[in-house]
């Protein structure tokens, strides 16, 4: 799931939440149950669906990183919660995909099994490989519902 679709649980969370440290470990803990639901990128790294294209996957981060910015920008503008508990919230729902990318960038141990449980938990729901585009409108869905109730708090 894209880093924006994860941080709009981390905003849902901020809503609700004041401790900052309880919300970054919820936001942690939510980043894993999103990946359980199939949203279309779960083999990004499986050879035997595709071969990779780094080129086209730079890009898609380069695209959600900035698109998250804006979202937490105007979040923290529109929302009405401690912006502290926010940012923590939101760091929490995207450390995973932080460390899992650190992961594969420098294979340190240390994040092996993190990493692999990661991996897993994208595939624990059984089901045949989603078209990325059924997977953003999963997304979309996601981002449009969490920011919708944390407004509704």
């Amino acid at each position: 799931m894209y880093l924006t679709a994860h941080s709009s649980a981390g905003v849902l969370i901020a809503a609700k939440v004041v401790n900052p440290w309880l919300a970054f470990v919820l936001g942690f803990l939510s980043h894993y149950v999103l990946d359980m639901i199939p949203h279309g990128e779960e083999n990004i790294f499986d050879k035997t669906y595709h071969r990779i294209n780094y080129r086209n996957l730079t890009k898609a981060l380069l695209i959600d990183f900035i698109l998250l910015l804006i979202y937490i920008y105007f979040m923290m503008t529109k929302l009405e919660v401690n912006q502290p508990t926010l940012l923590a919230a939101v760091f929490g729902t995207i450390l995973p995909d932080l460390i899992w990318g650190f992961y594969y960038l420098t294979k340190w141990k240390i994040l092996k099994g993190l990493t692999l449980m990661h991996n897993k938990l994208h595939l624990l729901i059984k089901h045949k490989q989603l078209p990325l585009s059924y997977g953003l409108v999963i997304q979309s869905l996601t981002l449009i519902v969490f920011t919708l109730i944390a407004f509704s708090i």
